[in-house]
């Protein structure tokens, strides 16, 4: 059951992202969602699009076309990434070693670690042409 839900369309662009952050305030405010239960979905999000929009591109082509569905249940909240970009499954990268200095760790995956370490669930597939990134966490209310 699904108590609101609220859909974005916009292409993979980074100068978007505001856009993308306003629309999930605007479902938090919406969904009277607590405060403080909105860093992990913000962080989550801006991660997720941004390497679409920087790394999704297939071969030159025009910036992906992303869809961002987000789901409130009244005990948890999904978001649901979608594009039509160069496949690839963020979960897939390699856990960065934490121990190592930052000089010493090579760029990237800290972010999504971050990802899969702050939601409870996260799923990645394929389908039809399109990435489909999902993601869920309780409220903790």
């Amino acid at each position: 059951m699904s108590l609101g839900q609220a859909v974005l369309e916009l292409p993979a662009q980074p100068d978007r992202l505001p856009e993308v952050m306003s629309f999930l305030a605007g479902f938090w405010a919406d969904q009277a969602l607590p405060p403080g239960d909105a860093f992990p979905f913000e962080l989550s999000l801006e991660e997720l699009y941004l390497n679409v929009a920087l790394h999704g591109v297939k071969d030159g082509a025009r910036s992906p076309h992303v869809l961002i569905c987000l789901e409130h249940d009244g005990q948890r909240v999904q978001v649901t990434i979608e594009d039509d970009g160069k496949a690839f499954d963020p979960f897939s990268l390699q856990t960065p070693d934490l121990a190592a200095g930052i000089d010493d760790r090579p760029v990237g995956g800290l972010g999504v670690h971050l990802v899969k370490e702050m939601m409870d669930e996260v799923d990645y597939r394929f389908e039809g042409h399109r990435n489909q990134v999902r993601m869920a966490k309780a409220l903790q209310r």
